[in-house]
């Protein structure tokens, strides 16, 4: 997502918060549920850097991760994807 770089103080906190949970997937999963639910249906069990980076944007900009815009692909004309997949070695 488009959202803001983490200040120095968010990510100091979101490491704290995090270490304070002692590895414990669960009960951190719960609070940065409670911060963004949305994104957290994305975390695949033990992704503990999405997790900070989930309390590293609400710490940030008070907003969560799930408010800001995702990026999307650049899309191909048919002329594009027919010379690239002409061009493939297979």
């Amino acid at each position: 997502p488009q959202a803001p770089a983490p200040t120095p103080e968010a990510t100091l906190k979101a490491d704290a918060e995090a270490d304070s949970f002692g590895g414990d997937w669960d009960r951190a999963f719960a609070r940065a549920h409670q911060v963004d639910p949305v994104y957290c249906e994305t975390l695949k069990a033990n992704d503990w850097f999405r997790l900070k980076r989930c309390l590293e944007v609400f710490y940030t900009s008070g907003r969560p991760v799930s408010s800001y815009e995702r990026p999307v692909g650049k899309k191909m004309s048919y002329s594009q994807v027919a010379s690239a997949l002409g061009t493939a070695q297979f």
